[in-house]
Formats: C-alpha cells, structure tokens, sequence
C-alpha cells in the first residue's frame, strides 16, 4: 500500500519525530519535520512500499522497505507509536509486511540502527534480526524473511492504553 496525500505524509513524519528525536540527536544527527517529509515523499516517487496499521482513523504504525537487491530489501523504517506497541498492531504489520514479501520474492532483510536507540536494537534481535556489522554510531541488521519471528513468539510487549491521544 502506498500512501497517498501529503496529509498522510505528516502524519507519518509527525510519527517518526515523536519516536525517533531523541535518538537521532543523540548520535549526532538532524531531524526535522520538513526532512523526513521530503524523505517520505522520495520514497513514495520512488515507488517504495509503504505497509500502514490504522487505529482511530489515524496510523498507528508502519513500514517502508527499499528494494536493496531482487531478493534483499532495506527497511528504511518500521514505527509503532508508543501507545500501541501491542502483539496485535506489531502482528498485523509483521503479517501485511510478510505478505508482501511474498508477493514481491523478498528472501532477505537489511536494516540499521543507532547504537542510542537500545530499544529498536532489542527489538531488531527480538524479532531475529542479527548484527551484520556495526561502527561507532550503529548496527547493520540482517534476517531471512522465513526467520521473522511473530509477536506471539516475542513476549513482553505493555500493552496499549484502551484510548490513546496521538500526536
């Protein structure tokens, strides 16, 4: 699914800055809404795919992978907004994300993080991601999309408040 409109484009940018500001100036990097907007908006030209979880006639998470090779693609973001990190929003992602793999052959995943974003990096090995490489900054993560493991198999996750503000 792609997303359309450049409401929907704030509204994913909006996301992201709420997740990840803090730990992109703690590695030294910018952030910004305009920037990830323009980021979103190449994507979507470029025709990357967009996997969207709507709760509230908002989104509540997504995904946006790159082709990186015919059988590899790079995830150039997965996001969950915090007050719906529940195993049920995780799963209907992971499971529209496999399925388009399966449409699209995808065999293999390729995704970084930054070394201050401890929570995505335990949620990368959580869902079977291993580290590839790493530098001074980040981690280069690997999976085979037979290995993606499910929320059911992950535990732990808090679940969502019955009525979450977004934004």
């Amino acid at each position: 699914m792609s997303p359309s409109g450049e409401a929907l484009l704030v509204e994913l940018a909006e996301l992201d800055l709420l997740t990840l500001t803090q730990h992109t100036e703690a590695a030294g990097d910018t952030i910004s809404l305009a920037q990830r907007i323009a980021q979103l908006t190449a994507s979507q030209q470029a025709g990357h795919p967009f996997v969207l979880v709507r709760r509230e006639d908002r989104v509540v998470a997504y995904a946006n992978y790159s082709p990186h090779e015919s059988v590899c693609w790079f995830v150039l973001m997965l996001n969950i907004h915090p007050a719906w990190r529940t195993p049920a929003v995780l799963g209907e992602l992971l499971r529209d994300s496999r399925a388009l793999f399966a449409e699209r052959g995808v065999e293999r995943l390729v995704s970084h993080a930054y070394r201050t974003n401890v929570a995505s990096v335990r949620f990368h090995r959580r869902l079977g991601f291993t580290v590839a490489r790493e530098n001074a900054r980040g981690f280069e993560f690997h999976v085979r999309v037979a290995d993606l493991r499910l929320p059911e198999r992950l535990g732990g996750l808090q679940p969502a408040a019955p009525s979450p503000a977004l934004g």
